[in-house]
């Protein structure tokens, strides 16, 4: 079974539930996660299996830095690893990449929209962060949506 549609579908009802709540709620997450596992077993046995996991543990790691220093929520970390077991554990790596670049745009578009664009950037120079939230379940949709449609171009 392809696992692209429900991937799809999960990516874009985080989005929606971060931009209305700002959070990615953990009755999304776990049987999420619990689908990648699935759908990695049902297409490639064991080993797929084990990628799925091992791509989990690389969505999860790569933002826990970030939520150390309360850059990001924990549901965007846990969303990651959901990323990370669809995708396996390099393309969640690249995901995280463009994650990160669309991630920098929704924040400058932002920032511009309220008007507090040159603030911000005087704070970031001085290394002293806003405590706003940013729905950041949309750069993981975007990052990982650009992801898995450019896996044919080298």
């Amino acid at each position: 079974m392809n696992a692209t549609a429900p991937f799809l579908v999960i990516l874009l009802l985080a989005a929606f539930v971060d931009l209305l709540t700002n959070k990615v709620p953990n009755i999304l997450i776990l049987p999420s996660l619990l689908l990648a596992f699935l759908l990695s077993y049902m297409n490639g046995g064991a080993g797929l299996l084990l990628n799925s996991i091992f791509g989990a543990c690389v969505g999860f790691l790569v933002l826990l830095y970030p939520y150390s220093k309360s850059l990001i929520g924990a549901g965007d970390v846990k969303l990651m690893a959901v990323v990370g077991a669809f995708l396996g554990p390099k393309l969640a790596l690249l995901a995280f990449l463009y994650t990160s670049v669309f991630g920098g745009l929704i924040v400058l578009v932002y920032l511009a929209y309220k008007g507090l664009l040159a603030q911000s950037f005087r704070r970031v120079m001085s290394l002293q962060f806003s405590s706003a939230r940013i729905p950041y379940a949309c750069a993981i949709s975007a990052g990982s949506c650009f992801t898995l449609f450019n896996l044919n171009y080298p």
